[in-house]
């Protein structure tokens, strides 16, 4: 499997502790997680060598079985919680927010950290980014140089003041 790259903001606050459970809540009742790289392959499908075919053809099949067993032993419901939806997502992981639990200064596995002001002037061109600036850069540019499950946030300035914080990361397998 391959890592997802991601991004999300969500409204400003000074604990970004705060603004992650905040997020992951969302993301979570959303429904917006889980492995997105089957996806991609059905999308390539057609292209590949057909031993390549029948392998991820029966690997799909499995993982498909596996999550009916699942669905089926909780009752035929989702995940009740961000906390069972990682747990059943196992080592796969959920490929989105879900996978950082916290945010710390440093880098961490399961961990946000914060945006480098150095990294944010050559990425951005100034210390305070607008959307646009972020747009203009690339969505998952501030990605670009992570170890899978963790991510980094920053600031979404608008009129000069705090508007957004941005959460970027790289997770899943």
């Amino acid at each position: 499997m391959a890592a997802s790259g991601w991004y999300y903001t969500t409204d400003y606050d000074d604990d970004a502790n705060v603004a992650l459970r905040v997020l992951r809540r969302r993301v979570f009742e959303s429904g917006d997680y889980g492995d997105h790289h089957w996806s991609n392959l059905r999308h390539s499908f057609w292209v590949m060598p057909l031993l390549i075919k029948l392998v991820v053809g029966v690997s799909s099949l499995f993982v498909a079985a596996q999550e009916v067993i699942q669905w089926v032993a909780r009752g035929g419901r989702g995940p009740r919680s961000i906390e069972e939806a990682v747990d059943l997502a196992r080592e796969s992981g959920t490929h989105s927010i879900l996978d950082i639990d916290r945010c710390s200064q440093t880098p961490d596995f399961g961990v946000a950290f914060p945006l480098s002001f150095a990294r944010r002037r050559e990425l951005f061109g100034t210390d305070k980014p607008t959307l646009q600036d972020w747009e203009s850069a690339g969505w998952l540019a501030p990605a670009a140089k992570l170890q899978r499950w963790t991510a980094v946030y920053f600031t979404i300035y608008e009129d000069g003041n705090p508007a957004q914080l941005a959460f970027v990361g790289v997770s899943g397998d």
